[in-house]
């Protein structure tokens, strides 16, 4: 869960924030980017999800480019000289305290043998398996097929970036697909094509529900600013 930062942060309005969220020395940089430059492209070397709801707020930042590290590699990627075909590992939520997750936090801590609370606490995951990723996507699911419980919910206003989401220099196509079984098991294929300019790669994924047939997809089917 996002951790506060009442204990780490020197500013009244940084305490009140969570360390996902901009502080004001950062807010002050990219405003003074996006007032001063037309095409900004924001590199956030981070190993956790961001709340980026902001960036709408300055339309001069054109791309956001996730790296835990800062390498040669990173330098070919904004160079062109290699085409990126990473893919998001996490949701980038709006608002991440609005998640199921965080609503069922608390200190909950766990007991020993003999009855006594120890060092170490947990969190109550009451929506099951539909935990991060899960909980956005199925919700978006009930929500277009009208069936559920997914009452007033707009997607794009609670996830700024989804799980699986990436960008490339070229353009691709998927077709031809294909599942063929085997006794127990299943053979999923799919043509992919490169059809722009540039040489590159790209990811393939195949998910299947308990309630509905196979779907592919490279990219998710919702478009994101």
């Amino acid at each position: 869960m996002p951790r506060s930062m009442y204990n780490h942060a020197d500013k009244q309005e940084d305490k009140e924030k969570s360390y996902i969220e901009l502080d004001s020395t950062e807010t002050e940089i990219i405003k003074y980017l996006n007032d001063n430059y037309k095409d900004v492209i924001l590199l956030v070397k981070s190993s956790a999800a961001m709340e980026l709801d902001w960036l709408k707020q300055y339309p001069n930042i054109k791309a956001v480019v996730y790296s835990q590290n800062v390498t040669n590699a990173l330098a070919k990627v904004f160079s062109g000289e290699v085409n990126p075909s990473g893919r998001t590992v996490d949701t980038f939520a709006a608002d991440a305290l609005a998640s199921p997750a965080a609503q069922n936090f608390g200190s909950y801590q766990y007991y020993d043998e003999n009855g006594k609370a120890t060092k170490y606490n947990y969190v109550d995951y009451a929506e099951g398996i539909y935990v991060g990723y899960k909980y956005y996507e199925t919700r978006y699911e009930d929500k277009v097929l009208g069936q559920g419980n997914a009452g007033d919910y707009d997607y794009a206003k609670e996830v700024v970036y989804p799980f699986g989401y990436g960008l490339s220099y070229t353009d691709f196509k998927w077709s031809d697909f294909s599942v063929a079984r085997h006794g127990n098991d299943f053979v999923a294929t799919v043509t992919v094509t490169n059809t722009g300019d540039t040489a590159g790669r790209t990811l393939w994924n195949c998910t299947r529900s308990r309630h509905t047939p196979i779907t592919t997809s490279g990219t998710p089917s919702r478009r994101h600013p």
